[in-house]
């Protein structure tokens, strides 16, 4: 993957299935990256993830979103 522009982070929020292989990738090519939940589907693959964050000297994490959370929605109930 090349990319023309410097970038510092980027966030992964495409279908749960495909969050550690993208994560893989960016962190391979030496990004920072937030991943929505969940990190990956099995242990291995968040293991790998973290290491290999590690070795590439870049962070990654995992988002929790709370759009619907009870608090949340009140919150910006308008009604």
């Amino acid at each position: 993957m090349i990319l023309e522009n410097e970038i510092d982070l980027i966030s992964v929020a495409t279908e749960s299935g495909n969050h550690f292989f993208i994560a893989l990738d960016l962190i391979k090519n030496g990004l920072n990256v937030i991943v929505e939940k969940p990190l990956a589907l099995s242990i291995d693959e968040a293991n790998l993830l973290v290491k290999t964050s590690h070795d590439n000297n870049v962070k990654v994490c995992v988002c929790h979103q709370n759009r619907f959370n009870v608090a949340i929605q009140k919150f910006f109930d308008t009604s």
